[in-house]
């Protein structure tokens, strides 16, 4: 078997000189085996139960942390066959002649290698999915969300403060005049003597999704609470709709006598609404409340991609990509200069960012410009040091190993420096991008949404990776005959 693979390798080696340098017809299988197989444990976890997302996480994690490993020792093996294997780019021109093979193949392979922590919580999400129907659970949070306070309640007093006291008609409830106006403590779950209304304080039985849209059914999720006023008819309605959706999640209802549990409900409340939390007991009519809990944010995080889940994200994957990017740009200049130069360039990142560090340290201890002008600062003072490494790569002058260190220190530097920009600019407007809570203070600064501000960042980041690959391999090809020869 061993034999078999040597002479399939040599034969590699001779048909496709360039595919058998940059490895992938070992690497490639491996990293898709390795992670098929985890995919293959995370579809292998037992769902029959619904299980909490505490046990779908500790599991799901267990296998990232397990994967990590495997995943360290293909990245470094891959890289030291790249450095290993250098003198051969010589007689077939990588990555001089072909950067683009070279540094797209290093992505690719990075990326499975990097990717492959998260591969087993995709298998998860995938067998969950299975089982979920999404638009049934959209629906039913709904009712859930409406319901769950007429069967469970914890606190039974609640405060009311003048701007409100209009909804309080109990004339014998107790008012206080605190700092902040007069405040009435009622309680939360009455009948209105005046109107014969239920007002209540509502819970949810599940916040996650609170008034935001959960994954791509673009069905927004009824999860208000706080005080609300209510007919009892439609008390009794929320109640049978929750006893009818309840059970699909393991919310077994006790009594389904709603209108005998509704005054359970305002005797509970009247009976504890003078005694301590602590020696209160809950009103409680759910079968297994933490269970139906769990499950429902079981279900959320499911459908709305997250926690373990979160590798079954496409977004997630955009972003996380820039880790394999700034991998294979590391790779790909070492592949194309002398190991030394490398060091040296290494040398003068880490100085750069010192000086940047030292000089905001400096500028916030001596306060030596005008309050709220550090941004502006720091905007100038990157420009500069851009200027100064341009002027140092250009300048016959100097040191050719000097030069060729502030050359590859300013490829490494090059996506940090887009991220710089777009951060500085966030914070030096009010507003760039139009965030949640800023509709009126921010209208006249709304550049971007909040996704496509930093979508904008990423991909001038991406696209400045590319272009780098292309000026820096031509910066290189005049700077080195080839690695070795220096």
């Amino acid at each position: 078997m061993l034999q078999r693979f040597k002479n399939w390798d040599v034969s590699i080696s001779k048909s496709y000189p360039k595919i058998w340098i940059l490895g992938v017809h070992i690497y490639l299988p491996i990293l898709t085996i390795m992670a098929l197989t985890f995919y293959a444990f995370g579809w292998a976890y037992n769902i029959t139960n619904m299980p909490p997302m505490r046990e779908v996480n500790d599991y799901g994690y267990g296998l990232l942390q397990f994967a990590i490993l495997p995943m360290l020792l293909a990245g470094i093996m891959y890289f030291i066959r790249q450095i290993k294997f250098n003198s051969l780019r010589i007689h077939h021109h990588l990555p001089y002649k072909n950067p683009y093979l070279s540094f797209i193949t290093f992505v690719i392979v990075f990326f499975i290698i990097t990717a492959t922590p998260f591969i087993a919580g995709v298998g998860m999400h995938h067998k969950f999915s299975k089982q979920i129907d999404e638009r049934q659970y959209i629906e039913d949070l709904s009712i859930l969300n409406k319901g769950y306070s007429h069967f469970y309640q914890k606190e039974f007093t609640g405060v009311v403060y003048a701007a409100s006291v209009s909804m309080v008609s109990d004339s014998d409830l107790e008012v206080v005049q605190s700092p902040e106006g007069k405040q009435t403590i009622v309680e939360t779950y009455r009948l209105d003597k005046a109107t014969g209304n239920l007002i209540l304080y509502r819970e949810i039985a599940h916040r996650e999704v609170d008034g935001n849209y959960i994954g791509d059914t673009s069905l927004q999720c009824y999860a208000r609470y706080g005080w609300d006023t209510i007919s009892v008819a439609q008390a009794h309605q929320e109640m049978h709709d929750f006893i009818d959706a309840a059970p699909r999640y393991y919310g077994e209802i006790k009594d389904k006598d709603v209108q005998k549990i509704f005054m359970q409900h305002l005797l509970h409340v009247a009976k504890y609404r003078d005694t301590e939390d602590y020696n209160s007991p809950d009103f409680n009519q759910i079968g297994d409340r933490n269970r139906f809990e769990s499950t429902l944010g079981t279900y959320s995080a499911v459908i709305t991609k997250d926690d373990v889940f979160i590798g079954s994200s496409l977004g997630f994957w955009l972003y996380y990509i820039i880790f394999s990017l700034s991998v294979s740009t590391i790779l790909f200049i070492v592949c194309s200069v002398r190991i030394i130069d490398f060091g040296w360039s290494m040398l003068v990142v880490a100085l750069t960012g010192m000086f940047v560090m030292i000089a905001n340290g400096l500028l916030t201890v001596f306060r030596w410009l005008p309050s709220n002008t550090e941004i502006q600062f720091n905007l100038i003072l990157i420009t500069v040091l851009v200027v100064i490494f341009m002027l140092l790569i250009g300048a016959k002058w100097l040191k050719s190993s000097i030069s060729k260190a502030f050359t590859i220190a300013l490829q490494l530097l090059l996506p940090a420096t887009v991220f710089a920009y777009f951060g500085l600019f966030d914070n030096l407007h009010d507003c760039p991008y139009r965030g949640e809570n800023w509709a009126e203070q921010c209208k006249y600064f709304e550049y971007f949404t909040n996704a496509d501000y930093y979508l904008t960042a990423y991909g001038i980041c991406v696209l400045a990776s590319l272009i780098g690959v292309y000026v820096f391999n031509r910066i290189y090809i005049r700077q080195y005959v080839h690695p070795k020869q220096q």
